[in-house]
């Protein structure tokens, strides 16, 4: 090997570490106990560190980096050692709210890069691409658990929903990369799976909810079980009325004329 090829790999490896050792460090000086071994804010950038290195390992073996950053969370969560130094520091509301904070993200970004007009010209097709896929693998699912499993029917159902949810984690970073490299943009594809995979999920929540209220009785007779099925629907009414409250109080805020004359300014 090259002195300068071997130079260059070396000044390559050392750059991250320098930067890992440097953030330890600067955690520990700040925070004290939590950022050391054991500690809370320790686990976190723990799992940081080694996920990111296990998606940059799992990018150089040609594979998708989520299946590295995967690798690395059941490393960190069920390893004898490392599960109790790092796992099991992760605090539950903490990991709550990181997951609920990362699925945001993911949407805004997806939001940010989405074409209105390609929906309005796609937008039958994206009900299509919602409802259709989702309640076929409900259906198939739930009839191999009643089948293989011998599941009561609500039981397969309640399976069934769970395991057509998609996750907008995996489809949305993948398509946007798609749309960044000017695939599907024309024809807006990227487009239409982007606003098909939340729907998808909402409906597989509303379906899931329902087949719950038939499988767990609420010890309140019919009414409450008419109640139970009813919250679904009503809970998604109500959330596409805030959005569209929320928008229409956006739009009469900052109205397009202003939008447009400060992006020329």
């Amino acid at each position: 090997m090259q002195p300068q090829r071997l130079r260059q790999l070396v000044l390559t490896g050392a750059r991250p570490l320098a930067l890992v050792i440097l953030a330890f460090t600067s955690l520990f000086l700040v925070t004290g106990d939590d950022g050391a071994p054991g500690g809370h804010l320790f686990a976190l950038l723990c799992i940081y560190v080694v996920s990111r290195a296990g998606g940059t390992i799992a990018t150089l073996a040609r594979l998708p980096p989520l299946l590295g950053m995967l690798c690395a969370g059941l490393a960190l969560g069920n390893l004898p050692v490392i599960e109790e130094h790092v796992g099991a520091q992760v605090k539950a509301d903490w990991s709550s709210a990181i997951r609920a904070l990362a699925l945001v993200l993911i949407l805004s970004r997806a939001g940010l890069a989405f074409d209105a007009a390609a929906f309005k010209r796609l937008r039958f097709v994206v009900m299509r691409l919602a409802l259709l896929p989702c309640f076929a693998e409900a259906a198939v699912a739930a009839g191999l658990a009643a089948a293989l499993l011998g599941f009561p029917l609500p039981w397969s159902f309640l399976l069934g929903f769970v395991v057509a949810a998609i996750s907008p984690a995996v489809v949305v970073p993948g398509i946007l990369s798609l749309q960044e490299q000017g695939y599907g943009t024309s024809t807006g594809i990227s487009t239409m799976v982007v606003a098909a995979a939340p729907l998808d999920d909402v409906l597989s929540i509303a379906g899931f909810g329902i087949c719950l209220s038939f499988t767990i009785e609420s010890g309140s007779g019919s009414d409450g079980l008419w109640f139970d099925i009813l919250k679904v629907p009503l809970e998604i009414i109500a959330g596409v009325a805030a959005g569209c409250v929320g928008a229409a109080l956006l739009v009469l805020l900052l109205p397009v004329a202003d939008v447009k004359q400060r992006s020329l300014g």
